[in-house]
């Protein structure tokens, strides 16, 4: 999958619902090895839909996940 279909896939996760859908909070997971381009993914839909947001957080878990390895990893010892 191109960056470009990646782009698409969150602007319709993320787009204004019309079935009468309740209003909520949206979440989207971008993952993968590091230098794949997931930043820059997350950039791009944000420069691209900025218009149609008060406010957006990008939230970087890699840290976290690297604490839950390790934790994992003295428990199961």
């Amino acid at each position: 999958m191109g960056r470009r279909e990646q782009l698409d896939r969150l602007k319709k996760h993320f787009a204004p619902r019309t079935d009468g859908e309740p209003l909520h909070r949206r979440y989207f997971l971008l993952y993968g090895m590091g230098g794949i381009g997931k930043t820059q993914i997350c950039l791009k839909f944000l420069e691209e839909m900025s218009d149609m947001y008060v406010s957006c957080f990008l939230k970087n878990v890699v840290i976290w996940f690297s604490l839950i390895v390790q934790i994992f990893s003295h428990i199961l010892d």
